[in-house]
């Protein structure tokens, strides 16, 4: 089966793009999705050449950040997590190519 961080596709402009639950990536917790609920939304991500549909449930704000203290605080001076696209990328790629591999060393799975 697919790891933990895609919870499925969808299409953009006609293109095929993964949608990543980014809290298995991140280590953030969460258990992986069978559907996606209705109400969440997607932000698209472009990482390179690879774009990917990142599961949110909702989006608090746009704000200008501020490094302060060795961190990130938005406008009012609340702390901010920051996540890295390129590392979760790479994350979901090295999980994804796993699967893959075990598929293959398993065989296909037969028609029901």
């Amino acid at each position: 089966g697919a790891p933990p961080c895609i919870v499925g596709a969808l299409s953009h402009r006609g293109a095929v793009v993964a949608l990543l639950d980014v809290l298995p990536i991140a280590e953030l917790g969460g258990a992986k999705m069978d559907l996606v609920p209705a109400g969440r939304m997607g932000i698209a991500l472009d990482v390179d050449t690879t774009r990917v549909c990142l599961l949110a449930e909702r989006i608090d704000e746009v704000t200008t950040l501020e490094a302060r203290n060795g961190g990130w605080v938005n406008a009012r001076g609340d702390a901010v997590a920051l996540l890295d696209p390129p590392t979760l990328m790479r994350k979901a790629k090295r999980w994804v190519d796993e699967a893959a591999a075990r598929q293959l060393a398993v065989g296909p799975v037969p028609d029901v």
